[in-house]
């Protein structure tokens, strides 16, 4: 008799499993928080359009910027992502002590890494000669050089809170507040100078607002309240190895290696637009994208919030928590997703209008780029079920296999169809990394990653109540 009255009201039953669903609940909170900031973002994005002396430059803005997030990136040598599986594991556990030294183990790599990178690469520029520099000038990549190190530690604090799931702090800093300092910095500066910006202004805003959330971000861990110690056993101790400071850089290379894969294919359609054809096109494609990321607000979302349920649901080998997890992702993900490139499809027209009439002509990239977000979300988070279980190595022979195959698609598509040739490689090396990551989760973990996981789950647990009853 219960069965046909709980048929008769699906509507309240499926809300009040949505609220029992915690995907959705931290999801909801974050992805509030990252809509907000890529609203920013946009509106940042449209008064630099607006206020910048003429295309060109914002082209070489838009290049330079590229260049500082793909050299701070690099700089991290992974360490955020192994630092966010390790953090994750012990706050699991009630093991602030152990947070603490993981904590402080990252900063010192991090430290090393950024002096000697941004160093080297500094000096290399200025040794280089002039004509190298006729189209990007070597002042506006040398501040993007210089304040790389700033977005290596602004992913590092962000990937610390995530790890705890405090999802304001990682979110909120990132999302919202270098935007909104980014556009009130350039535009005091506009007013100071009286007259149009060129990318070498903008670029030190830029500069200046990521100096300022570092700092809020350092405030907040540093103001953060451990959670109290626990006392564990000489097995347990042992088991906690896998997740010491030691243990830290031999977790983090491989992911490295899957991060330059990731950044050859996030910044390279930008940067070798603006080599292989000129700073407009680099300007096109560039506003296409940032339109387009609304579509990835999901997908960004959920594998942040899930990272540090994965972590410790692979660390205590539970996996009915793992296949819950990723079950609940995949449909948190996907249908929004679905939602957003409907949306973004029907309005990017005049939204790429409010950039200037020049911006028209990149619609058929924004197509593109969209019907990839939606590719990426339709097969799952099966990247990072395998690098918070620990498999970053199958993960990095599958990214750097789709890492060749952009580059090499990129050289090959861009001469000859532009701006809509480094889109389309786009979707060419997304469908390589997702099918190549879903093999792994389904062959090496028996998980299935995709939305069909959850009707393949439902069905189980149906057997499993009738056998009972």
């Amino acid at each position: 008799m219960d069965k046909p009255g709980k048929q008769r009201q699906p509507l309240p039953q499926l809300l009040a499993k949505v609220r029992k669903n915690r995907v959705f609940r931290a999801g909801s909170i974050a992805g509030a928080i990252k809509a907000l900031g890529l609203l920013s973002a946009f509106a940042l994005q449209l008064l630099l359009a607006r206020i910048v002396i003429n295309p060109e430059q914002y082209g070489i803005y838009a290049w330079s910027q590229n260049l500082l997030f793909l050299l701070g990136t690099l700089m991290t040598l992974g360490i955020p992502v192994a630092v966010s599986r390790f953090v994750a594991v012990h706050t699991s556990r009630g093991d602030g002590a152990s947070v603490a030294a993981v904590a402080r183990s990252g900063a010192r790599w991090l430290v090393l890494s950024t002096l000697l990178v941004s160093g080297t690469v500094a000096l290399v520029i200025i040794a280089m000669p002039a004509e190298v520099f006729e189209k990007l000038p070597r002042e506006t990549t040398l501040i993007a050089v210089a304040s790389a190190p700033l977005a290596t530690f602004s992913l590092f604090y962000q990937a610390l809170a995530r790890a705890r799931s405090r999802l304001v702090t990682a979110f909120l800093p990132l999302q919202v507040l270098r935007p909104l300092s980014f556009a009130a910095l350039a535009f005091t500066v506009l007013v100071a100078l009286g007259e149009p910006l060129a990318a070498p202004e903008i670029m030190l805003a830029l500069c200046m607002s990521l100096a300022l959330v570092v700092f809020v971000q350092i405030v907040y861990a540093t103001s953060a309240k451990p959670r109290r110690a626990v006392t564990r056993s000489a097995a347990e101790a042992t088991a906690d190895n896998t997740f010491s400071p030691e243990r830290l850089l031999g977790n983090a290379l491989p992911i490295f290696g899957v991060r330059l894969s990731d950044l050859a294919m996030k910044h390279g359609g930008v940067l070798a637009l603006g080599v292989l054809v000129d700073p407009r096109a680099a300007a096109a494609y560039f506003v296409a994208e940032r339109l387009a990321q609304l579509a990835s607000v999901p997908q960004t979302v959920i594998a942040s919030v899930v990272q540090p349920w994965l972590a410790s649901a692979s660390a205590e080998g539970d996996q009915d928590a793992l296949q819950r997890t990723v079950s609940q992702a995949g449909h948190a993900t996907l249908w929004p997703s679905l939602v957003a490139v409907i949306g973004l499809l029907l309005t990017g027209p005049m939204l790429l209008g409010l950039f200037g009439p020049g911006y028209l002509e990149a619609f058929p990239i924004l197509a593109v780029l969209l019907t990839n977000h939606l590719l990426a979300a339709t097969l799952g988070p099966a990247q990072q079920v395998l690098i918070m279980s620990g498999l970053q190595s199958a993960v990095l022979k599958t990214t750097s296999l789709a890492g060749v195959i952009h580059l090499v698609s990129l050289f090959l598509l861009i001469p000859w169809l532009g701006a809509l040739g480094a889109a389309l490689t786009g979707i060419i090396s997304t469908m390589v990394i997702s099918t190549g990551c879903l093999f792994h989760v389904r062959s090496r973990l028996g998980l299935n990653p995709t939305i069909l996981s959850k009707s393949v789950t439902s069905e189980k647990r149906s057997q499993k109540h009738d056998e009972s009853e």
